[in-house]
């Protein structure tokens, strides 16, 4: 009988921290300021001639400079951050290439956000990234000074689970047709997908060539 009790003892546990974590998460509020690193997974479909072709899978790496929270005339939480750093790879197997992404060197990244949607708690957020970027199409041209915007609600950052939408449409072309990719989302299905991972303080600008 007393095993049966510290058994049911100890479900009761798991199961109240398996419920409490959740909330506990989203009352850890927005990073400090400093350099945070994270990593995710983008999918973005491509069109040929205008017509859907696939949806290409991109791995990427971000660092980010946090800046110290503040409160807005509204009285809601906000921070502000600035792209340090961005690799993302994907492979078309449409064009049989590599396609990267990565920040335009030397160019003045432009301020994201993350807004707290209540006065109560820095979480659900709304997250908006902003980037200038270049797309280096392997072996065929490279697209500089793109812009990049992703939004949505989150509940922590890095975002873990919660969806955003990539705002990524630019055409290019390699003198037969004409590709065109257009909006997409983070396509994480497990937490690990999106999760905080080393910063990256120096930054290069690797390329899929």
């Amino acid at each position: 009988m007393k095993h049966a009790m510290v058994g049911v003892k100890l479900a009761v546990l798991l199961l109240a921290l398996f419920v409490a974590a959740p909330v506990m998460a989203q009352d850890d509020g927005f990073p400090g300021p400093g350099p945070m690193g994270m990593k995710s997974k983008i999918e973005l479909p491509l069109y040929v001639n205008g017509t859907y072709a696939e949806d290409v899978l991109f791995d990427s790496s971000l660092t980010v400079n946090m800046g110290q929270t503040y409160q807005t005339a509204d009285g809601i939480r906000q921070v502000d951050f600035v792209a340090t750093h961005w690799h993302a790879v994907g492979y078309s197997r449409v064009l049989g290439r590599r396609i990267a992404f990565t920040l335009t060197p030397d160019a003045a990244q432009p301020t994201s956000t993350a807004t707290a949607q209540s006065s109560g708690s820095d979480y659900p957020a709304v997250l908006t990234f902003r980037a200038t970027y270049d797309a280096h199409i392997e072996g065929l041209t490279t697209l500089r000074g793109l812009w990049g915007l992703a939004t949505g609600s989150v509940r922590s950052i890095p975002p873990g689970l919660s969806g955003l939408d990539v705002g990524k449409a630019f055409e290019f072309s390699d003198g037969v047709a004409t590709y065109e990719f257009r909006g997409g989302k983070c396509a994480h299905k497990v937490e690990a997908e999106c999760q905080a991972a080393p910063a990256v303080i120096s930054t290069s600008t690797p390329s899929a060539e």
